[in-house]
């Protein structure tokens, strides 16, 4: 019998697809992404052109490198990896250390892309993932923001893009916030034009939000992008932005500010409508039903035709048995809604069942801590009792714990040695709960000790752990006026090697923001509860004494 000379190819939908290749696409988010490179550079200058050129040839060396050791063939030809690399590059600093960004872009390819299998399987997006090693790893140098359109930017390197690995880089330009901590930090709003136009500090590509919209745009007159992703975006962040600023117009900025500061813009456009990672995985639990013939899963495959009652389609006739085919039903509304619904009802259950399992055991711990916290910055203390102010602002003992406890000390022989209090203040990332005591002997704070902070590892941690910082509280003044009504010298932080005053704290060069938050703790809550301290503190003796 001679062989057949064709064969018949069974595959997946689609069958019938527009012509548009892989490579296709890509090239021309390339070009959607030309402009906003092309300002970058110009915006920032030589750093910014290197940085982006070592985070796209990492990628692209890394899959390359990959395919080969693996025994597959190259796929750094369909321009997928050049579009992670440049994305990549664009969510950086404009002068990281390029051993920093090469790093970075080896692990988002290895790990969030390849290791999943490829283009089209993986999970999350490679840039973003290589992004956020770098902000977990080298959380300082993710956080060092410069001003766009700085003189001599073309004229040289910048030291710190240069550094050698796991040395720490030097900065030639002064470190400025962005939009958004300025906002958070100092309530300042930068204007819309500002921002529309990319004349604030940011991300290498982030500023200049005119041109990634534009770039979108021109995705989605291609018809090479869901334009209702970034508009859902969109439409959510000004919707909520707009009720607050009715709210209170002073704290909350408005939607122009919004959407056009940080990397909002160019993760609605470029990031969230990603083709692979894009899809929600709450789309497999409301997704329609494969339906077969209600005969059964065999059909008599002769002639089709279909059924309008019941919009399945049934095969009829004589010939061969073969499987009948499938139709699938129409996602509803109403499955959406129940996949969300029963999906939240469990997560809420979930959390509310752990809450309770664990919640006396996470008292007795934070109980249990914040004793050996309270013995650790008043090691003097044989004994402590809990105290607080009555509404006349006379000191009290507490009759039920406190959420920022304040305690009298007492030594061996019963006598009173100091206060321990807590305060608690805005730092950079939210807020900073710190326990400090006081030496009513001395009138100064000897003591110091973090409780609760979210800072950013390795930059603004450094409160806790950082010598220098540390020797302020061997005798920090906290004197009160004549009157004893407040502190004689406002507690306050400055500059690192600056401090001539013993009220003044000695800062952290790299975590300011930090630095200046425990200087506003120490203030507020010295003024607050030193006076009324020193005034009825002393009458507790012999309270301590008769409970001992």
């Amino acid at each position: 019998m001679a062989k057949l000379s064709k064969y018949l190819e069974i595959g997946s939908s689609p069958h019938v697809t527009d012509g548009t290749s892989t490579d296709a696409i890509m090239r021309n988010v390339i070009l959607a992404l030309l402009p906003v490179t092309a300002f970058a550079i110009y915006a920032f200058g030589t750093g910014a052109a290197l940085v982006l050129a070592v985070a796209t040839v990492s990628c692209v060396l890394t899959e390359h490198w990959l395919c080969r050791w693996t025994g597959k063939p190259s796929t750094v030809g369909d321009w997928s990896v050049a579009i992670t690399g440049l994305l990549y590059g664009l969510t950086l600093p404009p002068d990281l250390p390029l051993w920093m960004v090469f790093v970075g872009g080896v692990f988002g390819v290895a790990v969030a892309k390849f290791l999943f299998g490829g283009l089209g399987m993986n999970a999350f997006n490679a840039a973003l993932v290589g992004r956020a090693f770098l902000q977990a790893a080298f959380p300082q140098a993710m956080t060092h923001w410069q001003m766009p359109f700085a003189e001599g930017r073309f004229e040289h390197i910048p030291t710190s893009v240069l550094a050698m690995p796991f040395w720490e880089p030097t900065y030639d330009a002064v470190t400025t916030a962005t939009p958004l901590a300025l906002m958070k930090f100092e309530a300042e709003f930068a204007g819309g034009r500002e921002l529309m136009a990319g004349l604030t500090s940011g991300s290498v590509g982030e500023t200049c939000g005119v041109l990634i919209l534009l770039g979108g745009i021109y995705l989605v007159a291609r018809n090479m992008m869901n334009w209702r992703i970034p508009a859902s975006i969109f439409l959510s962040v000004a919707a909520m932005t707009w009720v607050f600023q009715l709210y209170d117009p002073a704290t909350y900025p408005g939607p122009v500010f919004m959407l056009f500061s940080g990397g909002l813009m160019l993760g609605a456009v470029f990031m969230a409508t990603d083709m692979v990672a894009s899809p929600p995985l709450l789309g497999r639990h409301a997704r329609g039903r494969d339906v077969r013939d209600p005969a059964g899963q065999r059909g008599v495959a002769a002639h089709r035709q279909l059924d309008p009652a019941q919009g399945v389609r049934h095969w009829q006739g004589g010939g061969m048995n073969t499987p009948a085919p499938i139709a699938q039903k129409k996602t509803t509304a109403w499955s959406m809604y129940r996949a969300i619904v029963g999906i939240g009802a469990f997560c809420a259950l979930l959390i509310v069942t752990v809450y309770q399992a664990t919640a006396e055991r996470i008292a007795d711990n934070k109980a249990r801590f914040l004793s050996n916290a309270v013995a650790e910055v008043l090691p003097a203390a044989r004994s402590t009792v809990e105290v607080t102010r009555d509404a006349d602002g006379a000191l009290v003992a507490a009759t039920e714990p406190a959420n920022l406890p304040v305690f009298l000390g007492y030594g061996e022989d019963g006598g009173l040695v100091g206060a321990v209090i807590t305060a608690q203040a805005m730092g950079y990332a939210d807020n900073i709960t710190v326990l400090y005591s006081y030496a009513f002997d001395l009138e100064a704070i000897v003591g110091f000790k973090v409780l609760e902070s979210k800072e950013t590892p390795g930059l603004g941690d450094k409160v806790e752990i950082e010598p220098h910082f540390l020797a302020n509280f061997e005798g920090l003044d906290a004197r009160l006026n004549e009157d004893g009504t407040t502190l004689a010298n406002a507690i306050v932080t400055v500059k690192q090697g600056e401090k001539t005053e013993p009220w003044q704290l000695d800062g952290i060069t790299g975590a300011t923001i930090t630095s200046d938050a425990i200087g506003v703790i120490l203030n507020q809550g010295s003024g607050y509860w030193l006076p009324v301290l020193e005034r009825d503190a002393r009458t507790f003796q012999s309270l301590q004494s008769t409970e001992e």
